[in-house]
């Protein structure tokens, strides 16, 4: 699940490695909706920042 910065790029993401056989259906669609609720609280935190992303990174 992608995290942008407030300006649409690329910040981060989340994701989650699972036993195929303990990723049924209903459970994909459990953790899919509680990546995308834990994407958006981590995207809130970035908006809140003051402080602009290191634009030069070497």
């Amino acid at each position: 699940m992608a995290i942008p910065w407030p300006d649409g790029r690329p910040a981060g993401a989340l994701s989650i490695a699972a036993i195929e056989t303990r990723m049924g259906p209903a459970r994909q669609a459990e953790l899919a909706a509680a990546l995308h609720r834990e994407a958006r609280l981590v995207a809130a935190r970035l908006a809140a920042l003051d402080t602009e992303p290191e634009r030069n990174i070497a």
